[in-house]
């Protein structure tokens, strides 16, 4: 999408006020607001910054997220005749105002000041256990003296609520249709497919289209899901009996891995819809397990204690095999409590009607089998899981994981590159992998297949310390040194760049010891004759 300077310039500005504005710093705030601003609400610059500075104390924001989306033209503000559904142009042409869409949330606590805040729009959806308040708004910034201020801001949500529900479909169906021909451009629209990914990679290769092309469509399609989502919002305001809207607001929110939001809805489901609650509560837990992987430790452990909890009600409320697999999972993730994880998949076993929920029990034995150091029970579970459903995610790797504990090298080389095949996205298949590719002196493989992972997980300290081991092999310190470097900066704690750092330290201690002694200052003096 091309945005002119001055549009640049324009979004920089609303970024910087939006940022000042979430930390806190309403000083900066307001001299980012025009002279003539109704977001200053008539008040003088201390006032206002006490007024926000009450409010602060009493809605404890934090943690704001938001995104900025260029607006198409001068759309009117009337909810009846805006057009906020239609892509942004390639070339706005303004040059004393520009208009942004933002999408953005916080964590507070609903304040009674909340309504005195002229830029802080109506939440369409809360999630309680968290407080965080989702808002749409547009926001119109004017020039002045040479620099760009926020002049207006439009409650975009609060404008969608005033819709009537068959408006809302339709603007959901055009959404809909904008998603379905932009992804068919590029071929994205199964990208979940077997070997789908690959396609678009060749595609890029061949010069079908660029990479920034692709992001850039990627971005669009979620702009407009976004977009959906506010829609969905104020349909299940309106339509508060439909548990299709909510189904549809969930599945948007998990498209754009908004485990957050997903959980909001999943709440409002468990709470209104009963003959839903069993599968709302496992659906639930999935995305809060998702959540406490991108949480720090102490929200982090308090996500997986309410993962728990949910668990256990979902099992009381439809006795559903896979609730007592997530449970028992969780428990073997944990390392803790192994018996009655043990004691879950016997009750899940003998639940379990169909082979993907079969495969699904085999494989969570597997792990507890692996976890008490039994790779060749392990093994036997790993190999039913793949005889029952072989797209378990996950499977194939744990199956080469236990051929190799088990010296089963052949075997396991051709799991890992099942494992590749089915999920291009293991990050176990690639390290493992290319470990053994190195210990067979395959350098030349592991490099490739080094590359090939860290082209899908740049931030991945394994695949850098796979590199040096690889580079180590070689004789290649130097650039072992750096691929190691790199995975320290990363996280040096990760066993494997540990493992990396020993060997690497090793192999120059070795060569220090092998090089010829030199001599001492004297020892080349020649004699002096008497």
């Amino acid at each position: 999408m091309f945005i002119d300077e001055g549009s640049d310039l324009a979004e920089t500005a609303l970024q910087a006020f939006l940022e000042a504005w979430s930390e806190n710093d309403y000083a900066a705030a307001y001299d980012l607001l025009a002279s003539s601003s109704p977001l200053r609400q008539g008040l003088p610059r201390d006032a206002w910054i006490i007024r926000h500075q009450s409010w602060a104390e009493e809605a404890q924001p934090s943690n704001m997220r938001f995104d900025i989306v260029t607006e198409e033209d001068d759309t009117d503000t009337d909810a009846s005749n805006s057009n906020i559904i239609v892509l942004p142009k390639a070339t706005p042409v303004r040059n004393t105002e520009d208009t942004f869409e933002v999408f953005w949330s916080i964590e507070m606590t609903d304040a009674s000041l909340n309504s005195t805040l002229k830029e802080l729009p109506i939440a369409t959806v809360v999630y309680q256990e968290i407080g965080r308040h989702w808002f749409w708004s547009r926001f119109t910034l004017v020039e002045e003296e040479g620099e760009w201020h926020i002049q207006d801001m439009f409650d975009e949500g609060k404008a969608a609520q005033r819709l009537t529900t068959e408006d809302l479909h339709q603007r959901m169906d055009v959404l809909a249709e904008s998603v379905k021909s932009l992804a068919q451009e590029f071929g994205i629209e199964d990208i979940e497919d077997e070997g789908k990914i690959e396609d678009i990679i060749q595609k890029v290769e061949d010069e079908q289209f660029s990479f920034e092309d692709l992001l850039g469509q990627v971005q669009e399609i979620g702009w407009i899901t976004q977009r959906a989502m506010y829609y969905s919002d104020a349909l299940i305001k309106k339509t508060p009996d439909d548990v299709q809207v909510y189904e549809t607001a969930v599945a948007q929110a998990t498209t754009m891995d908004e485990w957050e939001r997903a959980a909001a809805y999943l709440d409002l489901i468990i709470q209104r819809f009963p003959d839903k609650r069993g599968p709302a509560l496992r659906t639930l837990a999935t995305a809060l397990a998702s959540l406490a992987s991108e949480y720090e430790e102490e929200r982090a452990q308090h996500f997986i204690e309410l993962v728990e909890k949910i668990l256990r009600a979902s099992i009381e409320a439809d006795h559903h095999p896979a609730a007592y697999t997530m449970l028992a999972d969780l428990l073997i993730d944990e390392e803790e409590r192994l018996d009655e994880a043990q004691t879950l998949l016997k009750e899940a076993q003998t639940r379990a009607t169909n082979p993907s929920e079969q495969a699904a029990v085999e494989y969570s034995f597997g792990k507890l089998a692996e976890i008490q150091d039994n790779m060749q029970e392990a093994l036997g579970h790993f190999l039913q899981t793949i005889q029952l459903d072989e797209r378990v995610p996950g499977a194939w790797t744990s199956l080469g994981n236990a051929q190799r504990a088990l010296g089963q090298n052949k075997e396991a080389i051709q799991s890992y590159q099942r494992a590749l095949e089915t999920d291009p996205e293991s990050l176990d298949a690639y390290v493992e992998l290319a470990l053994i590719y190195i210990e067979q002196n395959k350098t030349a493989e592991a490099r490739k297949l080094l590359e090939d992972g860290l082209s899908l997980f740049p931030d991945e300290p394994e695949l850098y310390a796979a590199f040096a081991i690889a580079e180590i092999q070689s004789g290649n310190l130097r650039n072992a040194e750096e691929y190691l470097d790199m995975a320290e900066e990363i996280d040096a704690d990760v066993e494997l760049v540990q493992d990396a750092r020993l060997l690497l330290n090793q192999v120059k201690a070795q060569r220090k010891a092998l090089r010829p002694k030199s001599k001492g200052p004297n020892q080349n003096k020649p004699k002096q004759k008497k």
